[in-house]
């Protein structure tokens, strides 16, 4: 494994660079199977940003940009002493469009675009947000119904997505770990919740792969490295005989299926044998 570091850390950051680049991750160890909005209508090209810093007035925290496809809106994830909101910003002339209040509490979460760029998935404390980009309005709000949590533990909160390729449905996982819940967006309701019977043990990453018909889950476990466990999108259940642990790491952080649907690219740590912090791409 030794000799993983020096090639893993130049792999690292030249795929990190590409994912920012391409608008892939959308948020803490997740990423969608879709590469962001659709491209522009009438196929034109993209305009970029004018040179500017945009005051964003009572906002206490302000969380990743997303950029809409032809590069003229800015919607920006806001905090603020009295909740959250999205901002949405002209990116042209810097002027401040629409701040959309999403949930009374100040977190605002993990969110990306639907596969047609007419919506905006948003995570708050406890909700899944629907976004629509053309009215700037939150068209519905999905609540979450709070998961198991070990006795002393605050109820936890919405943590990261994982949106299918169709865009039908979106993988929400919370925190404490142990439960994903799955959104049906075409009639943008609760559908189902997936008991990964972890025993609580942290959960790092989702992902979907291209075909849209596995759900990929990153767990710390026992083991000395991380599993992916596999679940069926059609029938929401786990296939034990496709889970992988085969990583030459001890702590997992983040998970990306390959558009080949046949490779990992799994960022993680080492603290003991070989220290230092790895992306590992391996085939399954």
């Amino acid at each position: 494994m030794n000799s993983l570091l020096p090639v893993a850390r130049w792999v690292a950051s030249l795929l990190a660079a590409a994912l920012v680049a391409a608008g892939v991750l959308i948020g803490p160890g997740t990423v969608a199977a879709a590469a962001g909005p659709p491209s522009p209508e009438g196929g034109k090209s993209p305009v970029g940003g004018v040179e500017r810093l945009v005051p964003l007035p009572g906002v206490a925290w302000a969380q990743r940009a997303l950029i809409s496809a032809d590069g003229r809106r800015a919607y920006v994830g806001e905090e603020t002493p009295t909740g959250s909101r999205i901002g949405v910003v002209d990116t042209r002339s810097g002027a401040v469009l629409a701040e959309v209040q999403t949930a009374p509490e100040s977190w605002s979460g993990t969110k990306t675009f639907a596969p047609d760029g007419r919506s905006i998935y948003l995570l708050s404390a406890g909700t899944l947000n629907i976004f629509d980009t053309s009215t700037n309005t939150v068209r519905a709000s999905v609540p979450l119904p709070e998961q198991p949590h070990p006795d002393g533990w605050r109820v936890g909160s919405p943590y990261s997505l994982a949106l299918a390729p169709n865009g039908a449905t979106v993988y929400a996982q919370t925190k404490p770990e142990g439960r994903i819940q799955v959104i049906d967006l075409t009639t943008d309701t609760l559908a189902a919740t997936i008991d990964l019977n972890t025993g609580f043990r942290q959960v790092t990453g989702l992902a979907v792969n291209p075909r849209g018909s596995r759900l990929y889950v990153l767990i710390q476990t026992n083991l000395p490295s991380p599993t992916v466990a596999v679940y069926s999108t059609a029938t929401n259940r786990p296939v034990p005989k496709e889970d992988f642990a085969e990583f030459d790491l001890e702590h997992g952080a983040t998970l990306t299926v390959g558009p080949d649907g046949h490779t990992f690219y799994v960022t993680g740590t080492n603290y003991n044998d070989n220290p230092g912090t790895f992306l590992q791409i391996v085939s399954f």
